[in-house]
């Protein structure tokens, strides 16, 4: 009888107990307004629950794993498997080869196009061209395949084809089809072997053929490199016949303007031989010179270059190719003596002239002499004003055009309103009109 009265009280008490947890529960977050609900005896509920002790149950810990928010990123791009990549070599380069079976080929254009397409290709596109060049025969579809790889090779190093390609590269160029045959000629300049590169410098000196010295020329400036650098120079230096002396200076000037990861012993090279061009009896074989002379930008170029444009005898031609060649090189020496030469008082009045010219032309010397600009300025002004010659007048004013100074506003006013010749006071008109149209969009 005790012990059921024993069990009955715990069971009261367990009771109680849970109806306390219950009504604080609800208090606490069932209705936030504490005042409708009796307050609960926290201290009789400890006791209570004190004497009521309980095994605790023991839960097996379960592994939640935490998702942490990202930031969505672009997804990686993918990789083209080997037949995706064949399969898109193959078109591009089908596409390429239609251009050049179409009537009115146009080689320039489709060298760009082959160009810009080259540039997007992916890695594994390139190596399934790569392979596809040692498997098709001669015709457009290797001309174009090679072409290809060509704008992509390593400037670092010679890159080759296979030798089965550029056997079929040869015959290509040998075929009767012109546009074919250039094509392939440039191919086969940059992916082909050194003797290839010799057989077209031989070509370029010896050919009998006009057609086919234009063909090596053309290869030619796809190739660069040391030894078609050398072979060039000596083609200037030691010429057969005029014909090939042109042809070198004009490929020389493309390679040298193009590479520059020539060794200072191939630009020596090219150097000695342009400076001998530049004493050629032949206008046109200076100009070609100093075209090329130019493509080297640098202080031991620009010395031969300044001897021409300020020596007498020289050529009107020559003298002003010298000084377009002269206003873009980017050398301090090259400032400071044109800077020395402008203010020179016993240079000839038309050389002093035109080393004013490339002196105001060239944004290097403005920047590095201020006051030599300024000397630029009155010497053209005055050539301007009282040149008894109204060509040199209007040369004048029409250089003075692009110099944004007040004090070439003030001459050019002058002159269009009291020249005495019409055609120097258009000009003068012309040049102010200009001069305030560079100045507004220069604002």
């Amino acid at each position: 009888m005790t012990a059921t009265r024993g069990r009955t009280g715990r069971a009261a008490i367990a009771a109680s107990t849970l109806a306390a947890v219950v009504a604080l529960v609800c208090a606490t977050f069932v209705a936030p307004d504490a005042d409708r609900y009796d307050v609960v005896d926290v201290e009789r509920l400890t006791v209570a629950v004190a004497f009521e002790p309980r095994e605790p149950e023991l839960v097996p810990p379960v592994e939640v794993e935490v998702q942490h928010p990202t930031r969505a990123s672009a997804p990686a791009p993918a990789t083209p498997t080997a037949a995706h990549a064949r399969a898109e070599a193959r078109r591009i380069v089908r596409g390429l080869a239609a251009e050049i079976r179409s009537v009115g080929f146009d080689r320039e254009a489709w060298i760009v196009q082959a160009r810009a397409t080259a540039a997007t290709l992916a890695p594994a596109t390139i190596d399934a061209l790569e392979e596809l060049a040692g498997e098709q025969g001669a015709g457009g579809e290797l001309i174009a395949t090679a072409e290809l790889l060509r704008h992509r090779r390593d400037p670092g190093a010679r890159a080759t084809l296979p030798e089965a390609a550029l056997e079929a590269l040869r015959t290509a160029v040998d075929a009767p089809e012109s546009a074919a045959a250039a094509a392939a000629a440039r191919a086969l300049a940059a992916l082909g072997t050194d003797l290839d590169r010799s057989d077209y410098i031989d070509a370029l000196a010896r050919g009998a053929m006009p057609d086919e010295r234009e063909l090596a020329a053309w290869a030619l400036r796809a190739a660069g490199g040391e030894r078609v650098t050398h072979g060039l120079a000596e083609v200037v230096r030691a010429p057969l016949d005029e014909r090939a002396r042109d042809l070198a200076l004009s490929t020389l000037a493309v390679l040298l303007s193009e590479r520059d990861d020539l060794s200072p012993a191939a630009r020596e090279s090219a150097r000695d031989a342009l400076a001998s061009a530049l004493v050629d009896p032949r206008e046109r074989t200076r100009v070609g010179a100093v075209v090329a002379m130019a493509a080297l930008d640098d202080a031991a170029a620009g010395q031969p270059l300044l001897a021409v444009l300020t020596d007498p005898t020289r050529s009107p031609a020559v003298a002003r190719a010298a000084a377009g060649a002269l206003a873009t090189m980017n050398d301090a020496t090259v400032a400071r003596d044109l800077a020395l030469l402008v203010a020179d008082p016993l240079l000839d009045e038309t050389r002093r002239a035109l080393v004013a010219e490339t002196m105001l032309a060239s944004r290097a010397a403005c920047a590095a002499m201020p006051s030599a600009r300024l000397e630029a300025l009155d010497v053209l002004t005055t050539v301007a004003r009282k040149d008894p010659n109204p060509a040199a007048r209007r040369r004048a004013v029409w250089k003075l055009s692009s110099a944004h100074d007040l004090i070439a506003r003030e001459a050019l006013a002058e002159v269009a309103s009291t020249d005495s010749d019409r055609g120097v006071r258009n000009a003068a008109t012309r040049a102010l009109q200009r001069l305030a149209q560079n100045s507004g969009t220069r604002r």
